[in-house]
């Protein structure tokens, strides 16, 4: 039979350990914010998912958050929406330099 705090009151309480759990969720939804502001304004949501989606991710493998897969979910898809934003905005000026505007 066990004694100390944790016989009584159940396990211990360590707030530290969940503390980077937002990091995934700031990362998927900043993925998602990336696929609806695609064309113009896609890297500017998808350069942050991919920052955080990568803090998110070192947290889970240290033990510090528990949601690895929201945070590769965030850094695939800011990742796959930051380059169809470079790809579109570099033809775009290259159309435009085409017509001479």
């Amino acid at each position: 039979m066990p004694y100390g705090p944790s016989a009584y009151w159940g396990g211990v309480y360590d707030p530290r350990r969940y503390e980077d759990n937002a990091l995934g969720g700031w990362a998927l939804g900043l993925g998602i914010a990336s696929v609806f502001f695609n064309c113009y304004l896609g890297a500017l949501c998808g350069i942050p998912a991919i920052v955080v989606g990568v803090k998110g991710m070192r947290a889970a493998d240290e033990g510090r958050a528990t949601n690895k897969g929201m945070s590769i979910a965030g850094v695939a898809m800011g990742s796959i929406f930051t380059a169809f934003n470079v790809i579109y905005v570099s033809f775009l000026i290259i159309y435009f330099s085409m017509l001479g505007i």
